[in-house]
């Protein structure tokens, strides 16, 4: 299927590259009639050869008329997939990813000092060296700023109320985006798919407030 757009991309562009580095946000992309976008049809193929790949996920606030849940569904099914492959970060800002990307690319380039492969033990150093201790989650959920609660904000999503500061690092291993609400307060959403796993992981029942 070298006649498709991606097909001519990858023969032209991707198999002619050493390492792929992306950056996501909410969007996972546009099917290319093999993978659920170009994007994943490039990782899966550097993937396959054993060749680096690095990716970031943006946790910059999200304008409700962005939002595309489907897509952000597809985003977090396929970070799953691929969840103990090649090297992953969150990152909050551009500096933040520029560090990261800077000490994850110095140990990437090292370790391809001879080939375009690298071994487990390089990822795992790049890894390491932008892993913060997570801090372990408080017994009580609750906080001057009141118990944290679940709150509808589309028909297919739903937002967290309360002190959710002490919850930062599991919130973003589930996949929560942080947004910018209609009220112009902040807050972190998810898809109603995941308001169990959701709170089972905070302790709250999962009840929606509407």
């Amino acid at each position: 299927m070298a006649d498709r757009p991606q097909g001519i991309i990858n023969e032209q562009v991707v198999k002619s590259c050493d390492l792929l580095i992306g950056a996501f946000w909410t969007r996972l992309g546009t099917p290319t009639g093999l993978e659920d976008s170009g994007t994943v049809e490039e990782i899966k193929w550097f993937l396959k050869q054993a060749r680096p790949v690095m990716l970031y996920y943006s946790d910059a606030p999200v304008p409700r008329s962005k939002i595309d849940t489907k897509q952000l569904d597809k985003l977090e099914e396929f970070k799953k997939s691929i969840r103990d492959k090649g090297i992953q970060e969150q990152y909050e800002s551009v500096e933040d990813l520029k560090s990261k990307l800077s000490r994850h690319l110095t140990i990437v380039m090292r370790g391809m000092s001879v080939g375009t492969a690298v071994n487990a033990a390089v990822v795992k150093a790049a890894k390491d060296s932008t892993r913060t201790p997570a801090s372990p989650a408080p017994a009580v959920v609750s906080s001057d700023e009141g118990e944290i609660t679940f709150k509808e904000y589309t028909e297919k999503s739903f937002i967290i109320l309360g002190n959710t500061k002490p919850f930062k690092d599991a919130i973003k291993e589930l996949g929560g985006k942080w947004m910018k609400c209609s009220d112009g307060s902040y807050a972190w959403m998810f898809s109603k798919k995941k308001l169990e796993t959701v709170a089972e992981t905070l302790g709250v029942s999962p009840t929606l407030e509407r």
